[in-house]
């Protein structure tokens, strides 16, 4: 047996099997996307591709009817019945959007209403067919915790097409954090500049965090909820006047003939005031309260601007859908059909009655 080593046996030299220091140290894991709390609602998946991308293409507020009506289905499994009053204030949307909407999902296909005189509606879900799958149709995985979802519901414009979207890719890549291509998502019917102003909306209410980077798609964050009230809940009452009230107690108090800069603030259910003292960092403090003020003023103007814009094309779609509306009436009666309790039903005689005899004699004829 000779005693030279071949070439193969150098794999057995552990300095030569050693990593080099720079890739020596800990993995960094993905942080998962955030999860409801035990006993929390939440929004059920996987939601098949064809559904999700089916509900975001519809008018006005059809996304966000169709997955109201989707948790609730999911959350209540056995027979239940709601009203679109109750639809429509949870999602602050008029009683008519809320109607429209839900027409829209039922004409798509993504749900199957049951009406009955004097009963609310019985809704259920139906899964589209899905086609062949590939790699950008996979579906939504769940579950999306109701008290992130709501909220997101509640903002104007593309917003909620654009959560879909964020929730997609979380769901792809088992990540809170991400890559999200603004031009890619013209199936949920997103162009690059509505998913711009959807994503800018959700970053605003502290949804989601948003790192842009010059020439390249922004990486995007999906917040936890965390210590956000269930929105689900009974509201206690209303003190939105006194924490505004008390964070807008800040300014400079003389005490003993010297000028002091404190503010207050709400923190745990009080009012605590958090002085500064003198000087150039009570100058400094000031000049960064009076910045963030006109930044939140700003971005109270653009979100009351967003909202008019929402609401005149609300009222344009409002338009179209009336006039769709008066045109198929008009079609169904000329055709011979008549609504009775909201439904349309062939006139016994087998048409209008503008053909009726005229020469019959009338009572009061002599």
């Amino acid at each position: 047996m000779g005693s030279d080593l071949s070439p193969e046996d150098g794999i057995w030299d552990l300095d030569r099997l050693r990593l080099s220091a720079e890739r020596v140290g800990d993995l960094a894991g993905r942080r998962r996307p955030p999860r409801h709390r035990p006993g929390d609602p939440f929004i059920k998946g996987p939601i098949p591709h064809a559904w999700i991308a089916s509900a975001c293409r519809l008018p006005g507020v059809g996304l966000h009817v169709a997955m109201a009506f989707r948790f609730l289905c999911c959350r209540f499994r056995s027979a239940n019945r709601w009203g679109l009053d109750a639809i429509s204030k949870g999602l602050r949307v008029s009683p008519d959007s809320a109607r429209r909407g839900l027409h829209g999902a039922e004409l798509a296909g993504l749900l199957a209403v049951a009406r009955e005189p004097g009963c609310r509606l019985a809704v259920s879900v139906r899964d589209l067919p899905e086609p062949e799958a590939g790699p950008d149709r996979r579906p939504l995985y769940g579950p999306i915790p109701w008290s992130w979802w709501l909220p997101a519901s509640r903002l104007p414009g593309k917003s909620l097409q654009v959560a879909s979207a964020c929730w997609l890719l979380a769901g792809w890549e088992r990540s809170a954090e991400f890559e999200l291509a603004l031009d890619g998502w013209a199936d949920l019917g997103l162009s690059r500049y509505s998913a711009s102003r959807g994503l800018d909306a959700l970053r605003r209410a502290g949804l989601v965090s948003v790192a842009p980077r010059p020439g390249r798609s922004p990486i995007v964050s999906i917040l936890d909820p965390g210590s956000q009230p269930d929105p689900t809940t009974k509201p206690g009452p209303d003190r939105s006047g006194e924490i505004a009230e008390a964070q807008g107690k800040m300014g400079w108090k003389r005490i003993n003939g010297r000028e002091y800069y404190y503010k207050s603030e709400w923190v745990g259910g009080r009012v605590r005031s958090a002085y500064f003292g003198t000087g150039e960092l009570a100058s400094l403090v000031a000049s960064l309260d009076a910045e963030a003020r006109e930044g939140r003023e700003a971005g109270r103007r653009e979100l009351r601007a967003e909202r008019e814009q929402a609401d005149a094309e609300e009222r344009e779609i409002s338009a179209w859908f009336d006039g769709i509306q008066a045109v198929a009436d008009g079609a169904m009666r000329s055709a011979g059909f008549h609504k009775h309790k909201g439904q349309w039903r062939r006139r016994r005689d087998g048409g209008d009655r503008s053909d009726e005899r005229t020469d019959r004699p009338r009572i009061d004829d002599p």
